[in-house]
């Protein structure tokens, strides 16, 4: 049976993404967005959701985004794991953008790649982020 770990976002940076690099020199950006759903009689639901984007990605997101940009993100959900001091395990979920699409108005729309792959068959990933970032308002937002 296949595997797969694909997950599509829209939503909004809760803080400037904040750039760091690895002791090898890779760059690795890191920020929040917070991604909301409407149900039933107008109750919401919002996520957050930490977010990921290694080397030439990172360093573009961290150039252009910043709190309260719109964005839409394809990438990859990951797991970080880690014991603490009192011997406890602890997990943390997150995403590796692998792909991300700026969409806030002021700029234009904006597009980044982390790899040449193409998106699924039958995917277009620029009309799908267009048909979804109509579903989101400003006053949809936490914040």
């Amino acid at each position: 049976m296949p595997n797969a770990n694909i997950i599509i976002l829209i939503g909004r940076l809760t803080k400037n993404p904040e750039l760091r690099y690895t002791g090898k020199g890779t760059a690795v950006a890191n920020f929040d967005m917070a991604v909301n759903r409407v149900y039933g009689d107008k109750k919401e639901d919002t996520l957050f959701i930490e977010c990921t984007a290694w080397e030439k990605l990172g360093e573009v997101c961290t150039e252009y985004l910043t709190k309260g940009s719109s964005v839409f993100v394809k990438g990859r959900l990951h797991q970080d794991r880690w014991q603490t001091k009192d011997g406890g395990n602890r997990t943390k979920h997150g995403v590796t953008i692998e792909e991300i699409q700026f969409l806030d108005s002021k700029g234009g729309h904006h597009s980044e790649r982390r790899s040449p792959t193409d998106a699924p068959d039958g995917i277009d990933m620029d009309q799908s982020a267009e048909e979804f970032a109509d579903d989101i308002n400003d006053g949809d937002l936490p914040f």
